[in-house]
């Protein structure tokens, strides 16, 4: 299950973001060897992570291997550039923000979004940006989904009344889910947080800046200006 909710969740991530599939679901393989590429980078990162002074000579060097194949990194930048290519060739009317709201056929891409941003301000928000925040989508949004997507299952089937009454609470509905009706079903919402607190896709701290005045945080005072954070795993 966790392989296929990694194809549904890259597929998801890329309407989203381009308003097109890459195609997981329709062949229920690695498009690209995306998945093998990111669990490399993750395989590389906790590694080096212990080693940060390698990393500047191992970074160039694991790069250069790989640079003359279209794969994983590469190929979903290749990727997001055909899109980029594509759609300044056929631009999209951008429609009201009302109509986005429910993500239905009026939705906007990210894409469309990014690029409008781009001509607004070419300067601060720079073609670089628009290519950069679409990978980043990709990379890191569909794999961190499909983490968290496995996680709910998991532990809902672990737990079968847990998973029962989730299912009684939907099946009430009688019908299809908007995102917004979803986010009105107060045990669906509880799955998810608790799904997310035992098992966080990430283990990166979110950081926060102390403001003016300082802050005391565990009994430690911390002044104005330091950056604060905790492990999400702690």
């Amino acid at each position: 299950m966790n392989h296929w909710l990694q194809c549904y969740a890259f597929d998801v991530i890329s309407m989203i973001t381009y308003s097109r599939r890459m195609g997981f679901l329709d062949h229920g393989e690695d498009i690209g060897d995306i998945m093998m590429a990111i669990d490399s980078d993750m395989t590389y990162a906790t590694k080096v992570g212990l080693y940060p002074s390698f990393h500047p000579y191992l970074f160039f060097l694991r790069n250069y291997a790989i640079s003359k194949k279209e794969v994983g990194r590469a190929y979903v930048i290749n990727f997001t550039r055909n899109m980029i290519t594509q759609h300044q060739a056929n631009p999209k009317v951008e429609p009201d923000e009302s109509s986005d709201e429910e993500g239905g056929e009026g939705a906007v891409d990210f894409l469309t979004k990014l690029l409008k941003k781009h001509s607004n301000d070419p300067e601060v928000f720079t073609s670089y940006h628009v290519l950069a925040t679409c990978g980043a989508n990709m990379i890191a949004g569909s794999d961190t989904t499909s983490i968290t997507l496995s996680a709910i299952l998991y532990y809902l089937l672990k737990n079968t009344s847990a998973y029962q009454r989730l299912r009684d609470e939907v099946d009430s509905t009688g019908k299809e889910l908007t995102f917004a009706q979803a986010q009105n079903l107060p045990y669906l919402q509880a799955v998810i947080k608790e799904a997310l607190r035992l098992h966080p896709a990430t283990g990166l701290p979110l950081e926060r800046v102390v403001p003016s005045g300082g802050a005391t945080i565990a009994g430690v005072f911390f002044p104005k200006g330091c950056i604060v954070g905790i492990n999400t795993w702690v």
